[in-house]
């Protein structure tokens, strides 16, 4: 992870993620941080078709100062929490956030982009966790540093072998020396009972040689069977590969698992095979 995007709207769950990913980079070969605001009117959906309603030119510099001057200070702050030799870069524009932090992240070599999570999982948080093209890092507004000891794999099975990105998953567990933990989930019959342990064999070949633990609790309610597993056994990060309407989806899209998100301080990282 040379390179990390951190995007910021100066509040404290922001605040907060950067510097959690200020203690991670200690653990990490990073060698620079970018930290982006985009000062974009808070709902672009609504299209301004008046003059009276649209922002001038004197009230959007006011929202570039502003922003330059609160990315200076939050660069400041973050220069005092990492390691030597990593360079802090800000970047600051009106563009659309989802669209901007991936253009950003594929212009500038970007490894992992890293947003703030309130209470309530945003609009763009969740956008970002569907569509983001690269590993996107989402750290909770009561999330602490304590270091990377027990790490869980959040697996689904179908495609395992083809979609996790094994050397980057490898890579993190020997910079952290932490304890990986791979947890998958299964609705009682829903699969046949051939495909799984085909599917469990190929997990198992990847992963072996870093002696993981291995469960398959089997649950009709997989996101609140996950939280609660990860809780149980103090871990310190949930690890999940990107899917197109997968198991990201079935963590964050109802009423249920925002409650949850609200009980768990847990960074959720999303893997994404380049």
């Amino acid at each position: 992870m040379k390179t990390i995007l951190i995007a910021t709207d100066f509040s404290a769950a922001a605040l907060n993620a950067a510097r959690f990913v200020g203690e991670l980079s200690r653990y990490t070969d990073t060698d620079r941080i970018i930290l982006y605001h985009s000062y974009h009117p808070e709902d672009p959906e609504i299209i301004m078709v008046t003059d009276v309603l649209a922002a001038d030119d004197s009230e959007l510099q006011e929202l570039k100062e502003r922003a330059i001057q609160g990315l200076n200070d939050l660069q400041a702050t973050l220069g005092l929490d990492i390691q030597g030799g990593i360079k802090i870069d800000i970047r600051v524009d009106d563009r659309l956030l989802t669209h901007a932090i991936k253009e950003i992240a594929e212009l500038e070599n970007v490894d992992m982009v890293v947003m703030g999570m309130k209470k309530i999982i945003g609009r763009h948080t969740f956008q970002m966790m569907k569509e983001c093209e690269k590993t996107l890092l989402i750290i909770p507004s009561t999330a602490v540093f304590k270091g990377l000891n027990r790490m869980m794999l959040a697996c689904d099975l179908n495609g395992v072998a083809e979609r996790l990105p094994v050397a980057q998953l490898k890579g993190l567990l020997k910079n952290t020396s932490s304890k990986l933990f791979v947890v998958n989930v299964e609705h009682n019959g829903a699969k046949n009972a051939a495909d799984i342990i085909n599917e469990e064999a190929d997990l198992h070949q990847l992963l072996d040689d870093v002696n993981p633990e291995y469960y398959y609790p089997v649950s009709k309610n997989k996101p609140e069977t996950l939280i609660r597993f990860a809780e149980g056994h103090q871990i310190d990060m949930v690890i999940t590969v990107h899917k197109k309407r997968g198991l990201v989806e079935e963590l964050f899209h109802n009423s249920l698992t925002k409650r949850l998100a609200i009980q768990t301080d847990i960074p959720l990282l999303i893997l994404h095979k380049q």
